[in-house]
């Protein structure tokens, strides 16, 4: 009996290793479409959420950065990226993900991307409750000791 379920467990092993396999292949593709469709000036045929795991938290269609002032998203994030293994965050890596995920820049400044950074750089400092510099001028989470 316990031979049989070892089995088993090595089955669904290989299993698993290969959907992660098919998964990436999928990822590739559709990326490969939606840069396609960015060409040819059509909208993306696939949200960010299916290709950078820290977005893929957040339901297709629906961002809660719609409903969530700044520095809650930007808390979000820098929680994902930990969670993710990725650690702090310059503030265009932070940016990029904000907008991936859906966040409208135009809240903050409709003036163009580098107010819209310079806005986001001014809610990381104004929040040290939350974040901290490090010396390479990368952000995180303040940790709480």
């Amino acid at each position: 009996m316990n031979d049989m379920n070892e089995g088993k467990w090595h089955r669904i092993s290989e299993l698993e290793a290969e959907v992660r396999s098919d998964e990436d292949a999928l990822r590739t593709k559709k990326q490969l479409v939606n840069e396609l469709r960015a060409e040819v000036g059509a909208a993306p045929a696939y949200a960010a959420q299916e290709f950078e795991p820290i977005l893929r938290g957040l339901a297709p269609g629906l961002s809660l950065f719609d409903v969530l002032p700044l520095a809650a998203c930007v808390k979000r994030v820098l929680e994902q990226r930990d969670t993710c293994g990725l650690g702090p965050a310059a503030v265009e890596d932070i940016f990029g993900t904000l907008v991936r995920g859906g966040f409208d820049f135009t809240v903050v400044s409709g003036k163009g991307r580098h107010e819209q950074l310079r806005g986001l750089a001014i809610t990381l400092s104004r929040n040290p409750k939350w974040f901290v510099r490090a010396p390479d001028g990368k952000w995180g989470l303040k940790r709480s000791d």
